[in-house]
């Protein structure tokens, strides 16, 4: 796999926390119209393409991203710059000769987790401010304090490491004081500086925490000693009581990281924001308290079935591209980030068409908004189990996949049939969703409120009844698929008691009108805290665990 596309889905998490920075700061980016913006440590493209993008305004002019690493670069001008306002550029911020064209050029300018990386901040700084306008305005957040720097330290004092790492002083950032910090931005020319911290922990499985080392590729380690350098990266952790275990006893390494978030400006006088400090506890997700459409609630609380849903479509590359010229329907797509950002990636790069259905509507027009920038893609509405599927769907598709969709459905038969339908002769299908997990009791606990069951008449249609895998192989056989293959796999999700509250609100399966809404979902969790789905972490918050089991089917249709 490119470095650039590990990056990206071994870092979901820090793309979530980013989303809500943004729009807590939402006034920043959408101050100026007709407005120039760069991005300094653009990295892969993604954040500056589907993040920051569709936050600034409509009127804005131009986007630049620049990164130091040619390999980014390259990535973010194949798979990003498909909007004419967007470019992509190779710079390293601490040059000593910036482009002529990008001396006060810009409106705004934007960093984000990039600045730990360069110690010479006094440089980069000066840099940023000469290439703002007289009355621009910079948005930058990079982590002051994290494992990160002694984990390098301790892996550069080894003799085996030490000669591939030669930048080593060069990004072995030293922490500096609010007051220190403030200073220096003074010296350089800013006003107006506001500094916040955010307090964050990240929990990450071990193979997560391995792609992450391996993507962020700071040093000139050969390929063929690259796992053993990171190998040696998380003996550090281990040995500083950076891991624990699950309870099924799986590690999980544990980031404790502090942020820091500064706005300020070219000019005195400009508008200044409160301060703030926030605590996130990443390793179970983490909500805050601002209004977002479902979709977005939905993507910032579901994170940890995005990854699992990339460790199945991976696990299942030769699926993907069985066929190279080939037309792909994902079922269930949500709100569209998983279709765009983690399939279309993995599919043959021949690929002619991709469309991403959903009961939802609100789930179709956000992701037509944010996801439909690709020719080949296209998100429109439907319901897997409708009696009418359109004309041009017939046979028109050489793959199906559907990523934690169909435990939402009651009739599964129905569901596959429609499936059948809808692949072409030798097409192929690849879905996954929960088998068994606590949903339907959870549910059925809440429809037996009388309160609730108004609102909840299309309970049986969303009342999945849990089936062996001896029901599905004879149903696809009977159905005409052939080359059956079936796997399980025992998973827990831990979510906070905010993450949980905003994953059952974006969900949004029944009809419950909004002023109750908060009411029916203190109902699930009623439910959860009475079955004994909840603990206690370390300093004494709740945490809810959803203990499932998934299974994973992929088969072909009958010539």
């Amino acid at each position: 796999m490119e470095k650039p596309l590990l990056f990206i889905k071994s870092t979901v998490e820090a793309h979530a926390v980013l989303e809500k920075i943004f729009d807590q700061n939402l006034e920043i980016l959408q101050r100026k119209d007709n407005c120039v913006v760069l991005d300094v440590g653009c990295g892969p493209g993604n954040v500056t393409f589907e993040k920051v993008l569709p936050r600034l305004p409509s009127t804005t002019t131009k986007l630049i991203g620049v990164d130091i690493l040619s390999d980014n670069i390259k990535y973010a001008r194949k798979h990003y710059q498909t909007d004419p306002r967007v470019f992509y550029e190779e710079l390293d911020i601490r040059t000593d000769s910036l482009p002529p064209e990008y001396l006060k050029a810009f409106d705004l300018i934007l960093s984000f987790y990039c600045l730990h990386y360069v110690r010479d901040h006094r440089t980069a700084f000066k840099n940023i401010h000469k290439m703002l306008k007289p009355t621009g305005k910079i948005f930058i957040c990079f982590v002051k304090k994290s494992p990160i720097s002694d984990m390098y330290q301790y892996v550069y004092k080894n003799p085996k490491w030490a000669k591939y790492m030669c930048n080593f002083a060069d990004i072995a950032y030293i922490p500096q004081s609010e007051t220190s910090f403030k200073n220096l931005l003074e010296e350089v020319g800013f006003k107006d500086i506001q500094y916040e911290e955010q307090e964050t922990k990240y929990l990450y499985l071990e193979d997560v925490v391995f792609g992450i080392m391996k993507s962020v590729n700071l040093f000139n380690v050969p390929v063929q000693l690259e796992d053993e350098f990171i190998k040696n990266q998380m003996e550090y952790l281990e040995k500083n009581g950076y891991v624990k275990f699950d309870q099924t006893g799986r590690k999980q390494y544990d980031f404790p990281i502090k942020t820091i978030i500064i706005n300020a400006s070219t000019a005195a006088g400009g508008k200044t924001f409160s301060s703030r400090k926030w605590i996130l506890d990443f390793g179970n997700s983490c909500s805050y308290n601002l209004f977002m459409d479902k979709p977005l609630l939905y993507i910032n609380n579901s994170m940890e079935a995005q990854r699992d849903g990339t460790y199945v479509l991976n696990k299942n590359i030769n699926v993907l591209q069985t066929n190279k010229n080939c037309a792909v329907l994902d079922v269930g797509c949500g709100p569209g980030n998983l279709t765009y950002e983690t399939i279309l990636p993995l599919l043959p790069n021949t690929t002619k068409k991709f469309i991403g259905v959903d009961i939802s509507h609100n789930n179709i027009e956000y992701a037509k908004k944010h996801y439909q920038t690709d020719p080949r893609i296209s998100f429109r509405q439907l319901d897997i189990l409708t009696d009418q599927i359109p004309d041009e769907y017939i046979e028109g598709f050489d793959l199906v996949i559907s990523l934690y969709c169909l435990q939402f459905v009651g009739d599964h038969k129905k569901a596959f049939h429609n499936i059948y339908k809808m692949v072409k002769p030798d097409g192929r299908i690849l879905i996954s969703f929960p088998r068994k997990f606590m949903f339907p009791d959870m549910y059925q606990y809440v429809y037996n409120n009388p309160k609730w069951k108004q609102y909840m008449r299309n309970f049986s249609d969303v009342l999945f009844v849990e089936r062996t895998e001896d029901f599905y192989q004879k149903l696809l056989e009977e159905l005409g698929f052939e080359q059956f293959a079936y796997e399980q796999q025992q998973k827990k999700f831990v979510h906070s008691e905010e993450s949980v509250f905003d994953l059952l609100k974006s969900l949004n399966l029944f009809n419950v009108p909004e002023h109750l809404e908060n009411e029916f979902i203190q109902n699930h969790l009623e439910y959860l805290e009475n079955n004994d789905f909840v603990e206690l972490d370390d300093v004494g918050r709740k945490q809810y665990y959803f203990p499932f089991t998934t299974i994973t089917i992929s088969a072909s249709k009958n010539n």
